[in-house]
């Protein structure tokens, strides 16, 4: 899946009943790239959506489905980084901490990958 657009609110809005909300979680690839998953109970199983996205990528919000995403998605952006339309301010850190402390180093690929 690529980063997370009306496609994936699409899909939200079509599951019923709709399924609960369970994490948002982040990892970084640390080549300039993330993972982005959101974890859902659905009836009596987890499904998750997944996508990949780059570094500096503006991605959708689904807090107008879920209105508990959003603190999820504040501490993504506060932890990682990352950029979601709609979300801002602080939630977690003040003016005075590191910025998007749970960033990894660089990895450095080589020409054999």
């Amino acid at each position: 899946m690529t980063a997370p657009n009306e496609g994936m609110k699409n899909e939200l809005e079509r599951m019923s009943p709709r399924p609960r909300l369970i994490d948002v979680m982040v990892a970084d690839r640390r080549d300039g790239s993330f993972d982005l998953v959101y974890v859902f109970q659905d009836g009596h199983g987890i499904k998750d959506l997944r996508c990949v996205f780059q570094d500096g990528e503006e991605l959708e919000s689904i807090s107008s489905l879920y209105s508990g995403a959003l603190y999820m998605e504040k501490e993504a952006a506060e932890m990682f980084g990352v950029r979601f339309k709609g979300v801002d301010g602080l939630f977690l850190l003040d003016e005075a901490s590191p910025k998007a402390p749970l960033r990894l180093p660089r990895k450095e690929v080589g020409k054999d990958g």
